[in-house]
């Protein structure tokens, strides 16, 4: 990564830097891969052209996709996005 293009860490963010580096105690989160997924498909989107829709979910499919965005960290209409995406990707 060529440092020069951002602004200069601050101490707290060098010491942080200095800490995930030097240590084992950092490891990637389980669900790492949809993450970056979904932080490609936020990506993608944000520099592409998107289209609102309205969409019928049952009552339950929506509880459980909101839960599992929490569980997640992220909103549920990136997760549906997301999910949505992945699934034409495949080719399925």
């Amino acid at each position: 990564m060529n440092k020069n293009k951002y602004k200069p860490l601050d101490s707290y963010e060098k010491d942080l830097e200095k800490a995930v580096e030097s240590t084992d105690r950092y490891t990637r989160p389980k669900n790492y891969k949809f993450l970056m997924a979904d932080a490609i498909v936020t990506a993608n989107n944000s520099t592409s052209k998107s289209k609102a829709i309205n969409i019928r979910v049952a009552e339950k499919d929506l509880v459980k996709l909101k839960t599992r965005a929490e569980e997640i960290g992220i909103p549920y209409q990136t997760l549906i996005n997301s999910l949505l995406h992945q699934y034409l990707k495949s080719g399925v």
